[in-house]
């Protein structure tokens, strides 16, 4: 159902292909695999709380950076980010799906 013509990739499919790269396909790079974190698909939406919404319902830029910061802070707290080397985000815009490293 996930991949049947006229079907749009969804979360699901794109969570579980991240998963994959981390457990199969690098599972025997340990090396690499600890220089690497990986958020699901769900991280870039809560990052970023203006995604899709028109410029006039976001707030006042000033605040920007706290509301984005606080959308995430607990997916982050027990996680130093300057350690790794590849962060993996995956991204779902205007009907496209990207990952960003």
């Amino acid at each position: 159902a996930f991949l049947e013509r006229g079907e749009f990739l969804n979360d699901t499919v794109i969570d579980w292909r991240v998963l994959r790269v981390k457990l199969e396909d690098l599972a025997e790079q340990p090396d690499v695999l600890r220089r690497c974190h990986f958020f699901n698909s769900f991280f870039y939406k809560k990052l970023n709380p203006y995604h899709g919404e028109s410029k006039s319902r976001r707030y006042d830029d000033s605040h920007r950076p706290k509301i984005m910061y606080d959308a995430v802070r607990r997916w982050v707290k027990d996680l130093n980010l300057m350690e790794k080397d590849f962060i993996f985000v995956p991204i779902h815009h205007l009907q496209h799906w990207s990952l960003a490293v």
